[in-house]
């Protein structure tokens, strides 16, 4: 397969000329991205042609690079060039995980708006869910059962099976938010957890198990209803284990 060439006409790029130059080749290559003139797997143009198309020098263009591959937008491959990356949710929620603690917010602040958010994606599930995402939801569910005398396992499946429904709620802002709520949460988990005792961890997981096999039913019929009640007992569940003292 014949490798696509982006040129100076086809990306769009113009001649730089402020005085944040790095800032505007990032933006320039980040708009060409954003707009599909370039797609995840793409080379964008050498090092060489990006000073020519810019017409900026080799330090600005580099900085460009550096930006935008910290930000996951690219991938520097060495003797390959600049790659256009798949989207990552993991470069946007690290950095919002910062801001909500240095913002001092509370796990019961990050709770509240789990269960408003949560709500509204089982119901846009049950609504939107297609055959795909269900078999996604069966198999998830088949890990959890094979995983119950491993919790850290198990509990990261546990947050495959949520980001499953919301991938089946069809709502890219749900995603993104939901991701975020449930990294931000995960020591306060853990932390509950491990204050339980074996005998009641085994009942946290053993229930945990039985909600999620009841919520995929709800979803499967399109029981708006019954799902929201469900993930409201659900949620009910993990605020008192988050609450752990």
């Amino acid at each position: 397969m014949d490798q696509k060439v982006n040129t100076q006409e086809s990306l769009g790029f113009k001649p730089v000329s402020t005085q944040r130059v790095s800032q505007e080749i990032v933006r320039q290559i980040q708009d060409a991205i954003i707009s599909g003139k370039l797609n995840p797997g793409d080379k964008l143009p050498s090092e060489r042609d990006l000073i020519a198309m810019f017409g900026r020098s080799r330090p600005s263009v580099r900085e460009a690079f550096r930006v935008l591959e910290e930000a996951g937008l690219i991938n520097i491959v060495g003797g390959v060039g600049a790659i256009v990356c798949e989207p990552n949710l993991k470069q946007l929620v690290e950095p919002l995980g910062v801001i909500l603690q240095m913002k001092k917010v509370t796990a019961q602040e990050l709770v509240e708006v789990r269960i408003i958010t949560e709500l509204s994606i089982v119901e846009w599930a049950a609504v939107r869910r297609t055959d795909d995402d269900l078999l996604s939801i069966e198999k998830i569910l088949k890990k959890e059962e094979e995983l119950v005398d491993n919790w850290d396992a198990f509990y990261q499946v546990d947050r495959d099976f949520h980001e499953a429904i919301a991938a089946a709620a069809k709502n890219g802002v749900s995603q993104v938010l939901m991701e975020v709520l449930r990294e931000s949460l995960l020591a306060e988990v853990i932390k509950g957890f491990n204050q339980l005792s074996e005998e009641e961890r085994r009942k946290e997981q053993s229930e945990l198990l039985d909600l999620h096999h009841k919520l995929y039913k709800a979803i499967k019929n399109c029981d708006i209803q019954t799902a929201k009640a469900l993930m409201i007992t659900h949620l009910e569940q993990f605020e008192k284990l988050v609450s752990q003292k």
